[in-house]
């Protein structure tokens, strides 16, 4: 860590709490950071152990319901999959005795390496098919 970068960002935080403009949002403090420092913002974000707590904490229902899930369902919060759906896969992991979670896993590996599922199916490539204008016309 430079302390030339570290110092300029700790200035514009003390600047900014002189002015009672602290706490703000994660995203909104890092633009006021690079507009005040003129770094980038890659270099604000590697800092970020100096301004978070001059940061609020995320107020989406998502992050509240994260904060007080338990693991399982921060599984299911995480993968956001809808209820009618989630339903059937409980029911059809129950009725062949596997975990509806591991039965996710293994129907989200199924559609990732399934030609059919996926959006490009062989001998349909862009790529494969070039014509040449002279040949079509």
């Amino acid at each position: 860590m430079t302390e030339n970068t570290h110092e300029r960002i700790m200035s514009a935080l003390r600047t900014m709490e002189q002015e009672g403009r602290l706490p703000m949002n994660a995203g909104v403090l890092v633009d006021e950071l690079m507009k005040s420092t003129n770094l980038a913002r890659s270099t604000v974000y590697r800092y970020q152990r100096q301004w978070r707590k001059y940061a609020r904490a995320p107020r989406t229902t998502l992050d509240e319901d994260l904060a007080t899930a338990n693991a399982q369902q921060r599984f299911l919060i995480s993968i956001r999959m809808p209820a009618d759906l989630l339903r059937w896969l409980k029911s059809r992991g129950e009725s062949q005795n596997i975990g509806y979670q591991s039965l996710i896993v293994a129907l989200l590996y199924w559609t990732k390496d399934n030609p059919l599922l996926s959006s490009q199916v062989a001998g349909f490539d862009s790529e494969d098919e070039e014509y040449d204008e002279d040949e079509l016309g």
